[in-house]
């Protein structure tokens, strides 16, 4: 069986944001690290920012956790007054082990999925990403290769047998043989046709093209989840 990842959640705790009940719903089969963020102005420092704020902040972290712990098989909460989102991001990664990460953003069901990876290093974690987190559902995949990589269509290949040993059925496979796509239309254009966005990128900057999108993006909610793994994961 593929290992288990670790799912991190990081929520804005105190910019009202939360995360909606499918998602909830959808990370009930994986351990859970919620991240409560806030970011925070150049000239403040974190203890600073967590001494006017920490007890609200971990209220609304407290919530955000609870709503996770009646499903998910481990639930655990950190809380991190920063200056820059995606850098603490990838810390927790880091010392998280089998680490992926979702941006929890509005989603009214998870029906769909696309799935881009870029070098078949990742497919073992992508494998067990979805397995995890897909397998218990109904939803239907497509997989699509994405720029910079060096893989061709036997990396598509590669990454639909691995599903398919993983217990994912063919039939809930597409695969997409197009040219490969880029980090920002998969983040933009195609999660407006798909309920949530997998991608499989090993550049640590792909934090910072999930985490600032355009703010008209944001307002108009166009933008589906998305769920980063970045690491291949650790055999124990």
């Amino acid at each position: 069986m593929p290992e288990t990842p670790h799912v991190i959640v990081p929520v804005a705790v105190l910019e009202g944001e939360v995360v909606p009940d499918p998602l909830v719903e959808f990370l009930s089969s994986a351990p859970v690290v919620v991240l409560g963020y806030h970011r925070i102005p150049e000239q403040t420092t974190p203890e600073q920012a967590r001494e006017e704020f920490g007890e609200r902040a971990n209220r609304e972290l407290e919530t955000l956790t609870e709503a996770f712990e009646a499903g998910a098989a481990t639930v655990e909460s950190r809380l991190a007054f920063t200056h820059d989102v995606a850098q603490t991001i990838q810390r927790v990664v880091e010392e998280v082990d089998r680490g992926v990460v979702l941006r929890p953003n509005p989603v009214q069901h998870v029906d769909t999925v696309f799935v881009g990876v870029r070098n078949s290093t990742l497919v073992p974690a992508i494998t067990a990403t979805v397995a995890t987190l897909v397998g218990p559902t109904d939803a239907e995949l497509s997989l699509r290769r994405l720029q910079g990589g060096a893989g061709d269509g036997q990396l598509l290949a590669g990454m639909e047998t691995a599903l398919q040993e993983a217990g994912i059925t063919d039939d809930r496979i597409t695969v997409d043989s197009r040219e490969a796509v880029s980090i920002g239309d998969a983040v933009e254009t195609i999660s407006e046709e798909q309920d949530l966005v997998i991608l499989g990128e090993d550049d640590p900057s792909i934090l910072n093209v999930v985490w600032e999108p355009t703010p008209e993006r944001v307002a108009e909610r166009t933008l589906a989840p998305v769920l980063v793994v970045q690491r291949p994961f650790e055999n124990e």
